[in-house]
């Protein structure tokens, strides 16, 4: 007499039964080569994505009459936002991966500017001894500023040609310090008058 051992449904993949703890200095390729699941939250700057963006893929393939989680791996669980990386790996670099190299760690701002691509200028500006929120203004008031800067707004994010833009800020660091030199000179040659 055979005993029939009941089958286990197999609801959850090997992957899914892991939710993982994200370590914020993980690369983009370190997170992305993880198997198990993430919180939306704790991946998106990781990626360079907001959770709109996310959440904008999922209405419209749900708009499409197709399930977002077997396309891309992203669900909602009651409040919280899941990704199977498996899945959701490959659709990101397909349909939400910026087109922008990231400013490595080592590098300084002389470096940085003998770079060529497309950088967030987020990450350009921890290098340069101006703020983020003078060259958006900037943008913002020239429509040329992509041609002439190399700097614009793409989606939610500010974007920097390095081919176009270092050597406009050489000309304008030149500009400003040759200002700063004058103001000095000028400066010290009132104070020996007096």
């Amino acid at each position: 007499m055979s005993v029939n051992t009941p089958q286990i449904e197999t609801i959850f993949q090997q992957d899914e039964m892991k939710v993982l703890v994200v370590n914020p200095s993980w690369s983009h390729d370190q997170l992305l080569a993880q198997e198990g699941m993430v919180f939306l939250k704790d991946v998106a700057h990781i990626l360079g994505i907001t959770s709109l963006d996310v959440k904008k893929q999922v209405h419209q393939i749900l708009a499409r009459g197709q399930n977002p989680y077997k396309i891309m791996g992203v669900r909602k669980i009651w409040n919280h936002w899941f990704m199977r990386l498996e899945t959701f790996g490959p659709y990101y670099q397909r349909h939400l991966a910026i087109l922008f190299q990231r400013v490595e760690p080592s590098w300084d701002t002389n470096t940085l500017l003998e770079k060529e691509g497309i950088f967030q200028l987020a990450e350009v500006v921890k290098l340069l001894p101006f703020a983020s929120h003078q060259l958006r203004y900037r943008v913002k008031r020239n429509p040329r500023s992509k041609w002439e800067y190399g700097i614009w707004k793409e989606q939610h994010y500010y974007l920097v040609n390095m081919v176009v833009f270092a050597p406009w800020i050489r000309s304008q660091w030149s500009t400003l310090q040759t200002k700063t030199g004058t103001r000095q000179l000028q400066t010290r040659e009132t104070q020996t008058q007096i």
